[in-house]
């Protein structure tokens, strides 16, 4: 079996994976003296504890994560969108660029991909497992709903507004957006992505099944007693 990072209590804990809100949650709730589990076996985590699955739409995520992986250094504030197309363009004659810009780390397709972890967990029978989407974590309901189910979680009341003002939402100014929102046109325009696409999509069907399943977290959680 696979390992899943997390952060929560000995009760209820949310999953911590790559571009899915996994910087914000740590950095903000290690400030509330919540534990952290870096790369906690499946076998480990205890079949009575509440799992929180963050997902996000795989579009984004990539288009995040290829920007992500751009910023290594910090400096892409200093990228034009005109640098980072010419950039782009020299990957059309570089394999190895190409690969690295587009298909690796943040922006990965399948190397990490999350799925086969959280099934394990699944299959496993591990306490309360759910999935929610990533502006689930916007929503003061949801939070009042993990401090009822974990009477140990800091009292949401004392800490929403500093996470709303300061985690929770993706500035529309970001430095990134500009070259995000070109790499999703690309995405859907340039037939050399239409691979990367497919499998993004495919991926995005499995997130897409949870929906109707008895897994997904909706709005039915918030009234049951």
């Amino acid at each position: 079996m696979g390992d899943i990072s997390n952060i929560g209590t000995e009760k209820l804990s949310i999953a911590l994976f790559e571009k899915c809100a996994s910087s914000n949650l740590e950095k903000f709730f290690l400030s509330k003296n919540l534990q952290l589990n870096r790369g906690q076996s499946v076998e480990d985590i205890d079949k009575n504890k509440t799992l929180i699955i963050v997902t996000r739409n795989e579009v984004d995520r990539w288009c995040a994560g290829v920007t992500q992986d751009i910023d290594r250094d910090g400096d892409i504030g200093d990228m034009t969108l005109n640098e980072f197309k010419e950039l782009f363009m020299s990957s059309h004659h570089d394999s190895k660029l190409f690969t690295d810009l587009f298909m690796k780390g943040h922006s990965h397709l399948g190397r990490k991909l999350w799925f086969k972890n959280l099934f394990d967990l699944v299959d496993r029978g591990v306490g309360s497992t759910y999935f929610i989407d990533i502006d689930t974590l916007n929503q003061e309901k949801f939070w009042k709903w993990v401090c009822k189910k974990d009477s140990t979680w800091p009292n949401y009341k004392d800490w929403f507004s500093e996470w709303q003002e300061g985690y929770c939402k993706y500035p529309p100014e970001h430095i990134h957006k500009p070259i995000s929102e070109w790499m999703r046109f690309i995405l859907h325009n340039d037939e050399r992505f239409w691979v990367i696409r497919d499998m993004l999509n495919a991926n995005q069907q499995i997130i897409d099944s949870l929906f109707k399943s008895v897994f997904w977290l909706g709005d039915w959680i918030y009234n049951e007693d």
